[in-house]
């Protein structure tokens, strides 16, 4: 899912629903990238941090617009 972080500009991240599984994934995909920001080096690739996309996730319906 963020693989192509460093190709596009990504504003928001939000969960197809807001079900504990839909929830859960968005958290496991940024556990993932952090893991592979971390391996991969990718703060030498142009990829935003991790905190950055954590920032721009959604975690409730309240914070969509």
């Amino acid at each position: 899912m963020l693989w192509y972080t460093d190709e596009l500009e990504v504003n928001r991240i939000v969960p197809e629903r807001w079900d504990a599984r839909s929830a859960e994934a968005c958290e496991l995909a940024l556990d993932g990238y952090e893991q592979d920001y971390e391996t991969y080096d990718f703060d030498k690739k142009d990829y935003p941090n991790p905190a950055d996309i954590t920032r721009i996730t959604a975690h409730n319906p309240d914070e969509v617009e």
